[in-house]
């Protein structure tokens, strides 16, 4: 695996917030499950990003008294949380797209309400100047339910260890996401299509790169999922049937055929980007570069 190193950075200090969507069932033992996996993922948040770090919320059929749970566990974050009716991920997310493109923040952590990263995760060192790349306009964890990371790590144990490892992806992946706010850097506005209901983020990656901007997915950086990946609106039946139809959507729209008998977007929509030339092999960013801790609230990196 051998990858350029990225070399253009903007000087200029980076700002960043954090932004969570969230629905709650109505059955009474999944609600209160979600709840429990919310407020875990409410505890790392407060713990693993700078104090003062700003989190917003679009809760979905939360009430006053069980938002307070998770005002109880972020006192170290600065939270916002807005409550909205029930109406679909692409809905709730796009209300925090809005509210991060009119933001002076340059970056955006976008979550599900039961995603983290793994155990190794930082926030505090992580976010150093690397994100100031100009090269890079939205990054996506690796996630081992459907990429394998130890055989790969072990072979390149010295290049994963020593650089934040990126490869050109076509999509994002909707329980985690960190986007450019493309308002105040590229005077536009990308948004979810709120006539997808599943595969939304797929379809938000391919927003992404067909209008010219660079989605990579850091292969070492490992997606958890609190819930591992329940979703508390489809149920398991309605949910395959429901992939089916929302993935020949996204197809249509976008002219990506798949080949004979497979079934999922990924494959075919990497050949087809590779096709119209929308990829490359890939960056490293040595580690070296996300070395300083920030020291003002909010800022991910501050210029000496």
């Amino acid at each position: 695996m051998k990858f350029p190193i990225a070399t253009k950075f903007s000087k200029n200090e980076a700002l960043f917030g954090i932004y969570v969507i969230s629905y709650l069932p109505a059955d009474p033992v999944l609600r209160k499950f979600r709840i429990e996996s919310a407020v875990k993922q409410a505890i790392w948040l407060n713990e693993k990003f700078p104090k003062g770090t700003h989190l917003t919320y679009c809760m979905q059929n939360w009430t006053d008294m069980e938002a307070l749970q998770i005002n109880a566990v972020t006192l170290n974050l600065q939270v916002a949380i807005n409550h909205e009716l029930p109406n679909g991920p692409s809905r709730a997310r796009n209300r925090l797209l809005k509210s991060f493109y009119g933001s002076p923040f340059d970056w955006g952590f976008f979550f599900d309400d039961d995603a983290i990263f793994a155990d190794h995760f930082d926030g505090k060192n992580f976010l150093g100047s690397w994100l100031k790349s100009e090269e890079i306009h939205c990054l996506h964890p690796l996630n081992p339910m459907s990429m394998p990371f130890n055989k790969t790590y072990n072979e390149n144990k010295d290049m994963f260890d020593n650089n934040w490892v990126l490869n050109r992806s076509v999509q994002t992946k909707g329980s985690s996401f960190i986007l450019k706010n493309l308002k105040k850097h590229h005077e536009t506005e990308i948004y979810s299509d709120e006539e997808i209901l599943i595969c939304e983020d797929t379809n938000f990656g391919y927003e992404l790169v067909t209008k010219g901007f660079k989605v990579y997915r850091i292969n070492n950086l490992i997606l958890k999922e609190i819930d591992r990946g329940q979703s508390t609106i489809f149920t398991k039946e309605n949910r395959s049937s429901l992939t089916k139809h929302y993935h020949n959507m996204v197809r249509a729209k976008y002219g990506v055929v798949a080949p004979e008998g497979k079934k999922g977007l990924s494959g075919a929509a990497v050949k087809f980007f590779k096709n119209q030339g929308f990829m490359n092999s890939g960056l490293l960013i040595p580690k070296d570069l996300s070395a300083k801790i920030p020291t003002v609230a909010l800022h991910l990196f501050k210029e000496e």
